[in-house]
């Protein structure tokens, strides 16, 4: 597992955050890299882990990444007009 980095979506009480953790996990048998989105708790979509998508090992997995992330603001802003997080902090690799 790889982390990459940490986002705060809002803040919606003092001391009371909404942040996600973004990964890469490798599924050898299956030669890919997906990546995921981790919450602290399922209270915003009923469970805390998400597989955002997928893609091969010989893909430029920062392009990949790239790709599936603005897919998937781009749906939550259609969706649930989130904006842009809090704050984005922890970086990883």
């Amino acid at each position: 597992m790889r982390f990459l980095f940490q986002i705060n979506w809002a803040d919606s009480a003092p001391g009371f955050s909404w942040p996600a953790d973004y990964h890469l996990i490798w599924l050898p048998g299956f030669d890919r890299w997906v990546l995921t989105y981790s919450a602290d708790s399922p209270d915003a979509m009923g469970y805390c882990d998400f597989a955002l998508g997928a893609f091969g090992a010989d893909d430029d997995w920062r392009e990949a990444v790239r790709e599936i992330l603005v897919a998937d603001w781009r749906f939550q802003y259609s969706e649930w007009s989130r904006h842009r997080g809090r704050t984005c902090g922890g970086r990883g690799s």
